[in-house]
């Protein structure tokens, strides 16, 4: 692996607590770390504050970014989430594109993932990524931040939708990119985790070739020291259990956004749409030819198709 331009050891010891009444003063390490995954968007928008640190969100300790665009009281904010293996640091395309229409931003990494904590890849039930959305929404609303739109990708978009089917009260705007329900050849891959669950905790992980963007896939494979080198077992489990539950969470009447790639072999997607649609059943679906499964760090072209979808929802829920 090529060595990154900051120290991981040194990132994760000098991370600061979060706090809105001030921004910190980062350490070099982190400065180092917001530079090599193109997170310094201060240093592209003028006049852009960013709050970075770690929140407790009980048990876990979760790595947070906040990037505030526009300072007047009526700004909108988006939540963003992440999906399995990713973390912030791969969502600069996704993250810039929303702070060029003049929205706030928070983003956080996943239990297990990027800089938060947890064992790496590992969670026992979805219901805790659930609890530490609705903990960090929580946060927020505390400082008077509303959040009006969430927006997830993969697994980030099955955790955001599942908040929605469950709030009485959820944002109005919903982007789901890719959205996680089945994977590809799920039955083979319960089967293999109900026979072996006893005896294998961790697979070696095997990179899937999920973007057109040759770049991408190596910076991940090679450049990339956040990213975890397994696939732990228990993750299977939960999402089994997540899928069961599925069809017991109440349908909404929210409006919703869905961009599914047509290349895309990570998820089921000709059934997974299926099945979510009849949970958002205002939502509106489009399809991408040749995009593959992770729409936020495709090709520019497919890259721009995606953000002028989300740009065009999102004022249309204004």
């Amino acid at each position: 692996m090529t060595e990154p331009t900051f120290n991981l050891d040194e990132l994760l010891q000098t991370l600061p607590s979060f706090s809105l009444l001030q921004r910190p003063h980062y350490s070099q390490p982190v400065l180092d770390y917001f530079k090599y995954y193109g997170l310094d968007f201060e240093n592209q928008f003028q006049g852009l504050q960013h709050y970075f640190g770690r929140i407790d969100c009980d048990p876990y300790h979760i790595a947070c970014h906040y990037y505030v665009a526009n300072d007047e009281a009526e700004a909108k904010t988006i939540v963003i989430v992440h999906g399995y293996y990713d973390h912030v640091g791969l969502y600069k395309h996704v993250i810039a594109n929303c702070l060029e229409q003049g929205y706030n931003l928070i983003a956080f990494d996943l239990p297990g993932h990027g800089l938060s904590s947890g064992e790496r890849t590992r969670i026992s039930r979805f219901g805790e990524y659930q609890q530490v959305l609705k903990q960090l929404i929580a946060l927020f609303n505390q400082q008077q931040i509303t959040v009006n739109a969430l927006l997830g990708q993969s697994t980030g978009a099955a955790i955001v939708m599942q908040y929605v089917l469950e709030n009485p009260l959820p944002p109005k705007a919903l982007v789901l990119l890719a959205p996680l329900f089945k994977p590809c050849q799920w039955r083979s891959v319960n089967v293999f985790y109900q026979i072996f669950k006893r005896f294998i905790k961790k697979l070696p992980r095997r990179f899937a070739n999920n973007s057109q963007d040759k770049n991408f896939i190596y910076f991940l494979k090679y450049q990339d020291p956040l990213q975890a080198r397994c696939t732990h077992l228990d993750w299977v489990g939960a999402l089994a259990e997540w899928i069961a539950a599925f069809k017991y969470f109440k349908v909404s009447k929210n409006t919703a956004l869905i961009v599914q790639g047509r290349d895309d072999s990570t998820v089921d997607w000709q059934n997974n749409i299926t099945a979510i649609h009849k949970k958002l059943p205002n939502a509106d679906i489009h399809y991408i030819d040749d995009a593959g499964h992770q729409l936020v760090n495709e090709l520019p072209a497919i890259r721009d198709n995606v953000f002028t979808l989300i740009n065009q929802y999102l004022r249309d829920q204004n």
